[in-house]
């Protein structure tokens, strides 16, 4: 039984968390709305955090509703909403509309294990496949369009719109690659940092050595003449074999 207790200091949504001997209870949150209530999604593992098969096939999720937060809580593993997810989460995420055929889904994100699970109906949806990644995940807005960013292979995806094709390294998406090492170690937005109405990605490098900018948006033109809008020349095919590499041409070392 996992039992979430109220703090003493009477902080809202601060809880103390008793979990039985082996349980892994809180190993990631993420507030969500489901039926019309605003609560906080809460990732378990029935294993041990030190054995190294934790959360391998045995995940749980739980919702709390956050008019809980001034009440002692009690759960048991019949109260999860879910059960016998596999990989131990990155994290868990709530999706944005229209990236997922339901609402509210939550994002189970393991290295290579990602599960998206309908929380109103308390069912899994549908799985995406990522290769030799941490698990790292991300969503942003260009303000219409809602992109999401993950990993695989060594590079960083970014992925328009639904993803229940569930194809992350589909040659129609963006990807983002530098040579002899590995991008999304970590991912944060960085807001709109080039003012062309995209949120860019911080993204940290496998070496832990450098920390990347990648451009919310894809070039569509030769950025370095756009500027001279009398040089009408210069802006058709100059350098249209760099627009189609946007692991490069949108990849700055900050």
């Amino acid at each position: 039984m996992y039992t979430i207790a109220p703090s003493s200091d009477g902080v809202m949504g601060t809880w103390t968390v008793k979990a039985p001997d082996g349980a892994a209870f809180g190993v990631a949150l993420e507030p969500v709305e489901t039926n019309g209530v605003s609560g906080v999604a809460i990732a378990a593992c029935g294993s041990e955090l030190s054995d190294s098969n934790a959360c391998g096939s045995d995940g749980q999720v739980y919702w709390v509703s956050l008019s809980q937060c001034s009440e002692a809580v009690s759960l048991n593993s019949s109260d999860a909403l879910l059960d016998g997810l596999s990989g131990f989460p990155h994290d868990v995420h709530s999706l944005e509309a229209a990236t997922s055929p339901s609402l509210p889904s939550l994002l189970w994100s393991a290295p290579e294990q990602k599960q998206v699970l309908d929380l109103d109906n308390a069912a899994p949806l549908f799985s995406l496949a990522t290769i030799e990644d941490t698990g790292a995940f991300l969503q942003t807005s260009n303000g219409q369009i809602p992109y999401s960013w993950m990993v695989s292979s060594g590079s960083v995806w970014q992925i328009e719109g639904d993803l229940s094709a569930g194809d992350v390294e589909s040659a129609s998406n963006r990807s983002f690659a530098i040579a002899n090492d590995s991008l999304g170690q970590n991912m944060s937005s960085a807001g709109d940092l080039d003012g062309d109405g995209c949120e860019d990605v911080l993204s940290s490098s496998a070496t832990g050595d450098h920390l990347w900018l990648l451009s919310g948006c894809e070039d569509t033109g030769d950025t370095g003449d756009t500027g001279d809008t009398g040089d009408t020349g210069d802006t058709d095919t100059q350098d249209t074999g760099d627009t189609e590499d946007t692991g490069d041409t949108n990849t700055q070392d900050t």
